[in-house]
C-alpha cells in the first residue's frame, strides 16, 4: 500500500485477513537454520560471561574507588566495598520486605500450590476438622508457662568458632572433619539451659534461621546437630504445661529441616526432563539419579545412629518423604515399624504428641497407608490406664489440668483418622470408622471422659449426631474425675443443633440429656449455663414452645438462688440465643420466664463496671436485638398498646440510650436515634390520650441526650393536638382544652 493513501481510502480499497501460520512447520525451518541452545539466566539480570571451559560465571563487582572530594557516603561505600562488608540495604538478610519474599519463594519451591489445593479439596467440610496451622496457632495462644523451661545450646563453641571464622574451602572441610571425628559429637555436646517462656519461643525462631543459614552455606553437619538436640528437646517434661506450645515450636522445625533434605536429594539430580517436572509427592526412585540416592541413604544412615529412641523417631519422621527416591511401595512397613517403635516410649505425654506427629506426617506423606494408624489408635485406648493413673495426673496438680495438656495430641490423632477414613470411603466410611472407635473406647477406655472428649471433637457433626443416642449413654456413664461431662454435652449438643438427627430420636435423646443436666450440684451452676445455652438453640429450632417453656423455667430454677453477677454472663448467652431465634417480641415478653431470665443478664450496675466493658457491651447488644426485632413486628404500620411489652421495650430502650457516651461513633449514635424513634412511634394507646401523653413524657424525660428522639417526641405531640381535636370537632370542652 503506497504511504500516500490516504487513511479513508485505505480503508474502503483494503481487505483484511488473518493470516493462517503453521507453528509446527516454521519451528522445523528455524531449527534447521540456526542453532538454539537453552539458557538458564534472564537477560535483564545480572550480567554473567563465559569462561574457558564454557561455564557460566557471574561477572565480579567492580571495586569501588573513593573520591577525590570528601563525601561521607561514598566513603563509606568504599570502606565497606574493599573490607568485604556487606551494604545492609542491599542484603536480603537486613531487608525485612526482601526476607520476607525470598521465604515466601523458598516456601512455594517446596510446597506445591497444587498439591495444597488438592489436599483441602478433600478434606471433609466441618467446623471441628481445622487444619494444623489453625491448631499450632491455637495451640501456642493457649498453653503457656509461668516458669523457666529448658532449652539446649547446640555447638560447643570450639565448634561454633570453627565454623564461622572458616572462609576458604580447605578450612571449611578440616572442620567438619574434626566434628565428625568427635565421639561425642552431636549428641553429648547438649547443654541445658532455663528461659522464660518468651524468651524460649524467641530462641527457637532464631534457632530455626540458624539452622537453614548454616544449610544454605554447606554447613549440614551443623544444621544437622541442632535439629537432633531440638528432638531431644521433646523428651524433656519438667514443664508439662508448656510441653504442647514446645511440641509445636519443635516439630516446626523439624519439618523444615525434612523440606530441606527433600529439595537437596531432589536437586542432586533427576533423570529426565519429564521427573524435573513431576510433584513432589508423584517422584519414584527411577526418577533420581543413582548420586541422589546415594545421599538420601546417607541422611537415613546419619539418623539410624542416633542412640536416644524420642529424637531418632522424630528425625525420621522428619525426612519420612525421602524415601520416595528409594523404593516405592514400602510405606506401610515402613510406618507399621515406626508405630512399633513408638511403643517403647515409656512417658505417656511424650508418646502421645509423638503419635500426633506420626499421624501429622503419614496424612501428608502417604494417606494411603490409613491402616498404619489403626495400631496408633489401639495403643492410646491400651494406654488409658497409665495416663488416668494418679501418678500422672499428680504431676499437673489435678486430673482436669492433666487431661487438658493431652487433648490436642489426641484430639489431633484422631482428626486425622476421621479425615483419612473420609478420603478413603466418604461419609459411609467415616460412620463406620467412628462406630468402631467408640465401641474400642467403651471396652478398653471405660468411663474416660477426656478421651470421649477428644473423639467427639475430632469427628464432624454429621457423624456424631448419627451416634447421638449412643453418645449420649458413653457421656451417662463418663466418671467426673476430669470434670469434662459437661463440656462433652456442649459438643454433643452442638453436633445435634448443626445437624439433627431424625425426629423419632430428638425427643429421647432430650430426655435422655436432660435427666442427667438438670441434676448437676449447684457449685457446676456454670457447667449447667454453658450446656443449657446449645440445648436451648437445639429445642427451639426443632421442637414446639411447649418444650421450650418447660426448658426455660428448669433454667431460671437453678438460677433463683444463685449471685446474679456470677452468673450473669453465661445467662446472657442464652438470652442472645433465645433472642436469635425469636420472631415476635410480643411472644417473647409474654414467656414469664425469659423475662426472668433477661433480668439475670442484666445484673447490678456496680457488677457491670466491675466486669469491665465486654459485659456492657453484651447487654448493649442484646437491647439493640430486641428492640430491632419490636420494631420490624411494627413495621407494617401495626401499632402497640399492650402495657407489659411497651414497658418491656421502654426499659431496653432506655439501656441503649444510657449506653452512648462521648466516645460514641457518630453512626452507633445514628443507629440508636432511629431506633428509639421507630419505637416511640409505634406505640398508641387508643382513646386514651392521658396515657399517650405521659408516655411521652416519659420518654422525654428518659432519652434526653438524643435531638432526633426529642424532634419525633414533639411530632408525636402534635399528633396528639390533631387527634383530640378531630374528636371534639374543633369544639373544646373545658376539659379536653385543658387538655391541649
Amino acid at each position: 500500500v503506497s504511504s500516500r493513501c490516504k487513511e479513508g481510502e485505505m480503508s474502503e480499497k483494503i481487505e483484511w485477513r488473518v493470516r493462517e501460520r503453521d507453528y509446527d512447520k516454521e519451528l522445523s525451518i528455524l531449527s534447521k537454520s540456526v542453532s538454539l541452545t537453552p539458557t538458564y539466566d534472564h537477560p535483564l539480570g545480572p550480567s554473567s560471561k563465559k569462561s574457558k571451559s564454557g561455564e557460566v560465571v557471574k561477572e565480579e563487582k567492580k571495586k569501588v574507588e573513593a573520591p577525590t572530594f570528601d563525601d561521607p557516603l561514598s566513603l563509606a561505600a568504599a570502606e565497606a566495598a574493599s573490607s568485604g562488608v556487606l551494604d545492609p540495604l542491599s542484603d536480603a538478610s537486613f531487608d525485612p520486605l526482601r526476607s520476607a519474599t525470598a521465604e515466601v519463594e523458598k516456601t512455594e519451591k517446596v510446597v506445591s500450590p497444587a498439591k495444597e489445593e488438592k489436599k483441602e479439596k478433600s478434606r471433609p467440610t466441618s467446623k471441628r476438622l481445622v487444619p494444623w496451622s489453625q491448631r499450632r496457632t491455637a495451640i501456642l495462644q493457649k498453653y503457656r508457662s509461668s516458669g523457666n523451661v529448658a532449652f539446649a545450646s547446640m555447638l560447643s563453641a570450639d565448634d561454633a568458632r570453627a565454623i564461622a571464622d572458616s572462609d576458604s574451602a580447605e578450612s571449611k572441610l578440616e572442620a567438619r572433619l574434626a566434628q565428625l571425628q568427635d565421639k561425642d559429637a552431636p549428641e553429648s555436646e547438649v547443654d541445658l539451659q532455663k528461659l522464660s517462656e518468651s524468651e524460649y519461643v524467641e530462641h527457637m525462631e532464631k534457632l530455626n534461621r540458624n539452622m537453614e543459614a548454616a544449610w544454605n552455606k554447606e554447613e549440614r553437619v551443623k544444621a544437622l546437630k541442632m535439629t537432633i538436640a531440638l528432638s531431644k528437646l521433646l523428651s524433656e517434661t519438667s514443664a508439662p504445661q508448656f510441653y504442647p506450645s514446645m511440641y509445636v515450636l519443635i516439630t516446626d522445625i523439624l519439618s523444615n529441616f525434612g523440606r530441606l533434605v527433600f529439595a537437596r536429594i531432589r536437586g542432586k539430580g533427576m533423570t529426565s526432563k519429564e521427573a524435573e517436572l513431576k510433584d513432589d509427592h508423584d517422584v519414584v526412585p527411577d526418577d533420581v539419579t543413582v548420586d541422589a540416592k546415594e545421599t538420601c541413604r546417607n541422611w537415613f544412615f546419619k539418623i539410624a545412629s542416633i542412640r536416644e529412641l524420642v529424637p531418632r523417631i522424630y528425625m525420621e519422621l522428619s525426612i519420612l518423604e525421602c524415601y520416595r527416591f528409594l523404593t516405592k511401595g514400602e510405606y506401610p512397613h515402613i510406618l507399621k515399624r515406626i508405630s512399633l517403635m513408638i511403643r517403647g516410649i515409656g512417658d505417656p505425654l511424650v508418646a502421645t504428641y509423638l503419635r500426633a506427629y506420626f499421624a501429622f506426617k503419614l496424612q501428608y506423606v502417604a494417606p494411603e497407608c490409613y491402616d498404619a494408624l489403626e495400631g496408633c489408635v489401639n495403643d492410646i485406648f491400651g494406654a488409658v490406664p497409665l495416663l488416668s493413673s494418679e501418678l500422672m495426673t499428680s504431676r499437673v496438680g489435678s486430673a482436669k489440668e492433666w487431661f487438658h495438656i493431652l487433648t490436642p495430641g489426641l484430639s489431633y490423632t484422631f482428626q486425622v483418622v476421621a479425615e483419612l477414613t473420609y478420603m478413603k470411603g466418604g461419609e459411609k466410611e467415616v460412620k463406620d470408622t467412628l462406630k468402631g472407635v467408640l465401641a474400642t473406647y467403651r471396652k478398653k477406655a471405660g468411663k474416660n471422659s477426656a478421651m470421649l472428649n477428644s473423639i467427639i471433637s475430632a469427628f464432624d457433626e454429621e457423624s456424631i449426631s448419627h451416634f447421638a443416642s449412643a453418645v449420649a449413654v458413653l457421656i451417662k456413664e463418663c466418671s467426673e474425675h476430669a470434670g469434662l461431662k459437661t463440656d462433652l454435652y456442649v459438643s454433643l449438643g452442638e453436633s445435634v443443633r448443626d445437624c439433627p438427627p431424625s425426629e423419632d430420636v430428638r425427643l429421647p435423646l432430650l430426655n435422655e440429656v436432660w435427666r442427667v443436666v438438670t441434676r448437676l450440684p449447684k457449685d457446676q451452676i456454670h457447667g449447667y449455663l454453658k450446656v443449657a445455652a446449645v440445648w436451648v438453640d437445639f429445642v427451639i429450632r426443632f421442637f414446639s414452645p411447649r418444650e421450650v417453656r418447660v426448658l426455660l423455667k428448669d433454667i431460671v430454677k437453678h438460677c433463683r438462688d444463685m449471685p446474679q453477677d456470677d452468673i450473669a454472663t453465661e445467662v446472657l448467652a442464652i438470652c442472645n440465643c433465645i433472642v436469635a431465634n425469636a420472631t415476635s417480641f410480643s411472644a417473647l415478653m409474654e414467656n414469664d420466664s425469659f423475662a426472668q431470665l433477661l433480668d439475670i443478664a442484666g445484673g447490678s450496675s456496680d457488677a457491670a463496671i466491675a466486669t469491665g466493658e465486654g459485659r456492657v457491651l453484651a447487654r448493649t447488644s442484646l437491647a439493640k436485638e430486641l428492640i430491632e426485632l419490636f420494631v420490624n413486628e411494627h413495621a407494617n404500620g401495626q401499632l402497640e398498646s399492650d402495657l407489659v411489652v411497651i414497658h418491656a421495650a421502654f426499659d431496653l430502650a432506655r439501656t441503649l440510650h444510657d449506653s452512648i457516651t462521648t466516645l460514641t461513633f457518630e453512626d452507633e449514635r445514628r443507629q440508636i436515634t432511629n431506633l428509639i424513634s421507630k419505637f416511640v412511634r409505634s406505640v398508641d394507646f387508643g382513646n386514651d390520650f392521658e396515657q399517650h401523653l405521659n408516655f411521652l413524657v416519659d420518654c422525654r424525660q428518659a432519652f434526653v441526650n438524643l435531638d432526633g428522639v426529642k424532634d419525633a417526641l414533639i411530632l408525636a405531640v402534635c399528633s396528639l393536638v390533631m387527634r383530640t381535636s378531630k374528636i371534639v370537632s374543633g369544639r373544646h370542652t373545658r376539659r379536653t382544652s385543658a387538655f391541649v
